[in-house]
């Protein structure tokens, strides 16, 4: 795996971020209008944060568009074993400073935490960062004892630190265990087109730069595949097409290797590279008992399936990344994309 997880806040509603999200606390919204380009995205109140598979003790990268109404506001830390690392805040100046932290996370307060309980390791020049104004920043971090480092990026471009902490000899562990397991983003932040990699494999590696992370929804007509049974009418796409995802329509099935697949609408940024795919499925069992579920893509005569999913009687989301064209591993292309079927199977 190299791409982690990615997010746009186009694909769900506030009463479901925390399907999406590992956690959601304060005051958190989800907006269909007020992205960087009047699309969706997230308010954030307290705190969002995500947890990965496994502790990741090389370098991770997030990405992540955000404007603050407030210098006082916004912040991203990595965390493990719930204590938080290192991470960067605003100073009054507009400089971002990067810190790492001594104790286990405060709530909601992470910023003011940082600033009054942790050590400064750098800062950037003031000035880089100003009010109610959209920035991409990248912060690529090594959570280590005594090899780690940090690298800031605003708008795809690298901000010098001083001092410069790229060199992997500084110490940006706290306590628990050295890694990143959970990246955290929190205080009134409005954030759109988020990402994280790790260092792994040969694509999605390192810094991505200023992208975006667009929704993509099933439309007419169905897929090849249709098996499942909507709960009206007789279009299966049409119990999973809505922007927000609900539970007042959907698809179902009690039998094993019955399996849907849906046609996507075409690449919304036409002619743009694509970095990486990333299918989610909103489901849920309906009773007690054993249930298994994957995600299915059907890519020119390449059928993948995906991680197998054990879904639980609430629902939530599952996400699988596709870094790579599962149609001879190549990368992506705008033909294939547009040529897709995404959908699931009852495995079990």
């Amino acid at each position: 795996m190299s791409l982690l997880f990615m997010d746009s806040g186009e694909h769900y509603a506030t009463a479901t971020i925390t399907t999406k999200w590992t956690v959601a606390n304060g005051g958190y919204s989800v907006s269909t209008t007020q992205g960087r380009r009047n699309s969706g995205s997230v308010y954030v109140g307290d705190c969002v944060y995500k947890t990965f598979p496994s502790i990741e003790t090389g370098a991770v990268t997030l990405g992540v568009a955000l404007t603050v109404a407030s210098l006082s506001y916004g912040v991203v830390t990595f965390l493990s074993g719930g204590a938080m690392q290192v991470g960067y805040c605003f100073g009054a100046d507009g400089a971002i400073k990067v810190y790492r932290s001594h104790a286990i996370y405060n709530w909601p307060s992470i910023a003011a935490w940082l600033t009054t309980y942790g050590t400064l390791l750098g800062a950037s020049a003031p000035g880089v960062i100003a009010i109610n104004t959209w920035y991409y920043i990248e912060m690529q971090a090594v959570v280590s004892a005594t090899v780690g480092s940090v690298v800031i990026h605003v708008n795809g471009v690298n901000i010098p630190l001083d001092p410069d902490l790229s060199g992997g000899d500084i110490n940006t562990y706290s306590s628990g265990t050295a890694g990143c397991q959970s990246v955290c983003i929190a205080n009134f932040a409005r954030i759109d087109d988020v990402y994280a990699v790790n260092a792994s494999g040969a694509t999605n590696n390192d810094f991505l730069g200023d992208v975006r992370v667009d929704a993509h929804f099933p439309v007419t007509p169905d897929g090849a595949n249709h098996d499942w049974t909507p709960l009206t009418g007789s279009d299966n796409f049409a119990m999973v097409d809505d922007p927000a995802a609900n539970t007042t329509d959907y698809n179902s099935t009690a039998d094993d290797e019955n399996t849907d697949t849906f046609n996507l609408d075409h690449l919304k940024n036409a002619g743009g590279t694509i970095l990486a795919v990333q299918a989610l499925i909103y489901h849920a069992k309906s009773d007690a008992g054993p249930c298994y579920l994957a995600p299915i893509m059907i890519s020119g005569a390449t059928t993948d399936v995906g991680q197998e999913i054990v879904p639980a009687v609430t629902f939530a989301y599952a996400t699988e990344v596709y870094d790579e064209n599962p149609n001879g591993a190549a990368a992506w292309d705008e033909t294939a994309f547009n040529a897709l079927e995404v959908g699931y199977r009852k495995t079990g």
